[in-house]
């Protein structure tokens, strides 16, 4: 069991090191699958999103230098505030919450705010490398 747990893990640190290598992979696997681009990018994001998190969450923890509030912790408040604003919106809106809309959307959402600060950590990692030398 623990051979297989490892495997896993290999494998997510593989496909997190360069999620939109990742990304555009499986999005390439997908459309010839589907023909359908609409389908195959909400696919691709959708998969992407848990790789960003892990990636994102690493980069800030290195930038940030933080050891008592972890990135990935500031990522899951982040996913639940927006989830709470959200679900709020759609009660108010709607009368109810559809749960699978929200967790559909803060997934969407959060693969665009999380492609984001990969970029930006990725550009202020680089420069504060060259800034030690």
């Amino acid at each position: 069991m623990g051979y297989i747990l490892n495997a896993v893990g290999t494998i997510y640190a593989i496909l997190s090191l360069l999620p939109f290598v990742s990304f555009g992979l499986l999005w390439v696997v997908l459309y010839f699958k589907f023909e359908n681009k609409k389908k195959a990018t909400n696919l691709a994001m959708d998969f992407t999103t848990p790789l960003l998190i892990g990636a994102v969450a690493v980069m800030y923890d290195l930038i940030f230098e933080s050891s008592s509030f972890g990135g990935i912790w500031l990522i899951i408040l982040i996913f639940l505030i927006f989830g709470g604003l959200i679900g709020n919106l759609q009660n108010r809106l709607k009368g109810k919450v559809h749960i699978k809309k929200l967790v559909r959307v803060i997934w969407r959402i959060g693969f665009l705010v999380l492609s984001t600060s990969y970029i930006l950590f990725l550009f202020l990692g680089i420069g504060i490398y060259y800034a030690n030398l």
